[in-house]
């Protein structure tokens, strides 16, 4: 069974140059908006705490490789597309 690494569902996510993402999530059951940018390990670290503070109790350790993931798959798509970063 997969973990459950946050209560938030993912909305877009922006690749931009030198490392720094951004990442728009939601909270579905409330519709609350979530905007967070920064590097890889801010943008973990805050939605750790996000998290955290909604009940999830994945480790932050979890949760960076999930955003890694979600965003390394943004690049693939973008670089797919044609899209220069």
């Amino acid at each position: 069974m997969p973990e459950r690494v946050s209560p938030l569902a993912v909305r877009r996510i922006t690749v931009g140059k030198c490392g720094g993402i951004g990442i728009d999530m939601i909270h579905p059951s409330t519709g609350d908006y979530y905007p967070y940018e920064g590097s890889l390990d801010e943008i973990a670290a805050a939605l750790h705490r996000t998290g955290a503070r909604l009940g999830c109790r994945a480790e932050r350790r979890t949760v960076y490789w999930a955003v890694y993931e979600y965003c390394e798959f943004a690049r693939r798509q973008a670089a797919a597309r044609g899209v220069q970063e």
